[in-house]
């Protein structure tokens, strides 16, 4: 996992054509005018999914998710919020994985996860090897917007 702001990616990150396309995408964009929903930037190779809600309370046992064929890039482009991550070899399944959705669920005790705070402006780079609940309160719940660019591993 990688966490950074967007101005501060090229020096942090090994710059593959999809995720060259993945941040001249977010670069390019007015966040905060964009509809919730997907959008198409490279077919499935590279694409995005816009969303607004609320974050929601930690609780005494994390769902995580994890991905084998993409790489999530997850943009807070409004609000404040927590990313609980954990390395997936970590994480016990509860769900195996689909591969039509790319995802399998697991779940830790609180206190087995890293919290990680993402603020506005700031992106959270999760590999296959991150286990991941994005979601969760920083402070209180709040409102946020976010983008997941997803990028298929090349």
């Amino acid at each position: 996992m990688i966490v950074t702001t967007l101005a501060h990616m090229e020096e942090q990150l090994k710059w593959t054509p999809a995720l060259q396309v993945a941040f001249s995408f977010l670069r390019s964009i007015d966040a905060g005018n964009l509809q919730d929903g997907r959008i198409v930037i490279d077919g499935e190779r590279v694409f995005a999914i816009v969303s607004a809600y609320t974050t929601k309370i930690k609780e005494s046992h994390i769902e995580m998710e994890g991905h084998r064929k993409f790489i999530d890039l997850q943009y807070l482009a409004q609000g404040e919020e927590s990313i609980c991550w954990a390395p997936a070899e970590q994480v016990p399944v509860t769900t195996p994985y689909q591969s039509e959705s790319d995802a399998w669920q697991g779940e830790l005790p609180l206190e087995s996860v890293t919290w990680v705070r993402l603020a506005p402006g700031q992106v959270a780079v999760l590999y296959p090897s991150d286990a991941h609940a994005p979601q969760y309160v920083f402070e209180s719940p709040a409102p946020v917007k976010k983008i997941v660019v997803k990028v298929a591993l090349e």
